[in-house]
């Protein structure tokens, strides 16, 4: 018939949109793992700066009796607590971005689906503080190699 301009099964229209679907996963994999090592290149720098501003403080630590735990719990403290505050602003500020998103990639012919699960704030959250825990593990080195005597006599 000369009115009909185009016939398609629904299992090709199926695969395509399946096709389309697995190369968006993949997207989102990459720029989760973008994010996450911008997360740790970040958290790593703060704690080195961190860690270098308050040497002699904590090789003081050190002289004074305080066990390398006592002394990587006190500068951990205040990274995990600033990074449970990161998290729960993320964690808000990403339903935006996720409108956002979601509605500037959507057109006509495909749309997605506008619900967010709990899940996705629980992995997000927990992706988060994993990466807080990995920079907190690699920083730990770093703290037990300060040379107390040498901190102590460097001259501001």
């Amino acid at each position: 018939s000369e009115r009909v301009s185009n016939a398609q099964f629904t299992s090709q229209t199926k695969g395509t949109f399946d096709n389309l679907l697995s190369s968006i996963d993949y997207i989102v994999v990459v720029i989760i793992l973008a994010a996450g090592a911008l997360a740790v290149i970040v958290l790593y720098n703060l704690t080195n700066i961190n860690i270098n501003e308050r040497n002699k403080e904590l090789a003081t630590l050190r002289v004074l009796g305080f066990h390398h735990r006592e002394v990587g719990s006190y500068i951990f403290r205040e990274i995990s607590i600033l990074s449970l505050i990161g998290t729960l602003v993320g964690l808000v500020l990403g339903i935006f971005l996720f409108d956002f998103v979601i509605l500037t990639a959507e057109s006509p012919e495909f749309m997605f689906g506008r619900d967010l699960q709990p899940s996705a704030f629980v992995f997000a959250a927990l992706l988060t503080l994993f990466f807080s825990a990995l920079v907190d593990v690699i920083m730990y080195q770093k703290l037990k190699k300060i040379q107390m005597v040498e901190s102590l006599k460097a001259v501001d």
